[in-house]
């Protein structure tokens, strides 16, 4: 049994550690100013890839954020989803409020929250599934 909590500890402490480091990672490249950031015209032009790497980035973290919720709870997914969006809505205001070049963009907030919401999809999906073997 006192193996069991600790690799239960060292699992938590893990999946965490993964949420925090993305939550970081999202931060700084959230925050970076605009001139640093790369501009690929072409990519720019296809179906605005801006607006599905930020989906991309916010489902990876609510799916993150869903390993250490999930732990015998029935709305760990919803939080996951909850969580990652409210966190996406901040990361717009930061740009909006900090001197960095960035502005605050709508579309890319509904982005975030878009991802977040298919990476709660994704999770209700693989739990469904789980329940069902």
């Amino acid at each position: 049994m006192k193996y069991l909590a600790s690799s239960l500890l060292r699992t938590k402490a893990r999946q965490w550690s993964a949420v925090v480091t993305w939550a970081a990672i999202l931060l700084v490249l959230s925050l970076l100013p605009a001139g640093r950031i790369p501009r690929i015209d072409l990519l720019d032009d296809l179906l605005s890839i801006d607006k599905w790497v930020h989906a991309l980035v916010y489902g990876v973290f609510a799916v993150l954020l869903y390993l250490p919720l999930r732990n015998g709870r029935i709305f760990g997914g919803l939080w996951a989803f909850l969580l990652s969006s409210v966190f996406g809505a901040a990361m717009e205001w930061l740009q909006y409020v900090s001197n960095t070049g960035r502005n605050f963009d709508l579309a890319d907030m509904i982005a975030n929250c878009f991802g977040a919401l298919i990476g709660y999809l994704l999770i209700r999906r693989y739990t469904k599934n789980k329940r069902n073997e």
